[in-house]
């Protein structure tokens, strides 16, 4: 006789904040037969992942916790990661997750079985887990790029570091090091290990845009202050508000009005910008190559009290000549000039859910081998209430096309948490097999995001050209929920019904369940 399968009710794909949440959220749903998969060995997910000198948050500590557990302790006001790191696993053990998670797995495939009605993942070990829904938490950042586009990076015989998985037993201690890349990965790398090494040689196509950072150690007064009742709802009320202004002004304002309010900002940032750099580095000639020539928000911004000083020191070097070859000793820049190095640290960035390239043929399969994969290949990418996909019935993304309300990481996947939880109770309600979202009611959904970014997407292409962090390779800017912070929470409670497609349960499952649910005839 051959065991049945176990069959979760949801299985969720992350360990990270999205994850914990959408396990906390579950458990007070008095939903508990789930599982968490994660590929890392613990929660956490980018924080356990990446572990490298310097590597701090770029928000404030108060705008990056659950809204269901805040976090009044923060060692300092942009907390550094292991601070980050040890509140998430708290929550985590707090809430009693563990016995719900597996770790060192990682998804390979996600593919839908309609004849039983459940997904079924699988993991690179061959492990088929099935469940009825799934919450897939990935986060922003999904992959590190592995190949940075360089000739000849495979043939370097020192050491080649990474953010990712960063190797503490290296010794950087009087060592040639080269640096390549200036995104807010390299920013806190730089800053951090300049001191320790012989020679540092930072390797930039594009400068980046570095603002101060307002960083302090907190005080026994300021945690005491966060702990008085009221103080962190009002300080999220707050920031609710400030988002919900900036949204509406945003996408309501007249194209005209923006474009010139625009303009005028980032002239006047450019401005600043060039000032602080010019004021930070000693050398007006090295100075004017670390000034970008680009307005604010086509690369993500840095904050940085160190960076720019950096390249006042004597052992640090900024080289703009693009990289024509690595080579198994050196770097070689297209000038011709070769640097020794002993090791070098490939700073290029991540695959992110913005990206089309991120989202693999195969990985994600629907009703009627519907692949996730090839439609963002082919089209714009979109998902209904930033959260659901036509043809992916039961599932779910908690960071997702157009889905972040800007308000903070961890409200953003407690709302989109809500969207699930609430589609479930809808299913279970109707004793059906499963909740898909309607392909017109995506499409309505759509055609009113687009009309709605069209600042946004013109901020972030006329204004800023070129494929940056926030447009992908469509020529999208789709990072922020265009509808405003207060909607989005209101469609993640409140859901419309009739934009969805329920399918009942196969004739023998539905049998077997009323069969269980009628009482005994004894």
């Amino acid at each position: 006789m051959t065991d049945t399968p176990r069959v979760y009710t949801v299985v969720i794909i992350g360990a990270g904040p999205g994850g914990i949440t959408a396990g906390v959220k579950l458990k007070a749903a008095g939903i508990e037969d789930f599982v968490i998969i994660d590929r890392n060995s613990d929660f956490g997910g980018t924080w356990i992942s990446n572990n490298y000198p310097g590597l701090a948050i770029d928000v404030p500590g108060l705008a990056f916790q659950f809204p269901f557990r805040r976090n009044p302790d923060w060692a300092r006001f942009y907390p550094f990661r292991d601070d980050i790191l040890s509140y998430h696993q708290k929550v985590a053990e707090e809430f009693r997750l563990t016995p719900h998670a597996r770790f060192g797995l990682e998804v390979v495939e996600e593919r839908w079985n309609e004849e039983s009605g459940h997904w079924e993942v699988r993991t690179h070990d061959g492990e088929v887990i099935r469940a009825q829904f799934v919450i897939s938490a990935l986060g922003w950042f999904v992959n590190p790029k592995e190949d940075p586009g360089i000739a000849g990076w495979r043939d370097f015989k020192g050491k080649v570091l990474r953010p990712l998985g960063w190797d503490w037993d290296y010794d950087l201690a009087g060592k040639r090091v080269a640096v390549v890349g200036t995104g807010s990965s390299a920013v806190q790398i730089i800053s951090s290990i300049a001191p320790q090494v012989e020679r540092l040689d930072v390797y930039q196509r594009t400068p980046a845009w570095i603002a101060p950072k307002p960083d302090f150690a907190t005080s026994r007064a300021h945690r005491a202050f966060l702990k008085l009742p009221g103080v962190g709802a009002a300080f999220d009320a707050m920031t609710l508000i400030g988002v919900e202004i900036f949204l509406r002004l945003a996408i309501h304002m007249p194209a005209s009005l923006f474009a010139l309010g625009a303009k005028s900002m980032i002239a006047a940032m450019r401005r600043f910008n060039a000032w602080w750099v010019r004021h930070e580095v000693n050398d007006p000639e090295l100075a004017k190559k670390l000034i970008p020539d680009y307005g604010f928000g086509h690369k993500r911004p840095a904050l940085s009290n160190e960076y720019l000083k950096v390249f006042n020191r004597d052992n640090v070097e900024l080289v703009t000549t693009p990289i024509e070859r690595i080579t198994a000793s050196s770097v070689r820049t297209a000038d011709g000039v070769e640097r020794e190095v002993d090791a070098i640290v490939l700073a290029t960035g991540y695959e992110l859910f913005s990206d089309p390239e991120t989202y693999r043929k195969g990985a994600v399969v629907g009703r009627d081998g519907f692949d996730l994969g090839e439609f963002y290949a082919n089209n714009p990418l979109q998902a209904y209430q930033g959260v659901m996909v036509p043809g992916l019935p039961n599932r779910w993304i908690q960071m997702g096309p157009y889905g972040f309300s800007i308000t903070s990481l961890h409200t953003v996947a407690a709302a989109n948490t809500d969207f699930a939880i609430n589609a479930i109770r809808a299913v279970q309600a109707r004793g059906a097999q499963s909740i898909e979202v309607a392909p017109e009611a995506n499409r309505r959904y759509f055609e009113r995001i687009r009309r709605n970014n069209r600042n946004f997407q013109r901020y972030f292409t006329e204004f800023n050209p070129g494929r940056t962090y926030y447009v992908n390779s469509h020529g999208d800017f789709m990072t922020f929920r265009p509808t405003g912070a207060l909607e989005h929470r209101r469609a993640s409670k409140n859901l419309v019904l009739d934009d969805y497609i329920f399918r009942p349960l196969p004739a023998p499952a539905a049998r077997q369940e009323a069969a269980a649910a009628a009482p005994n005839a004894s």
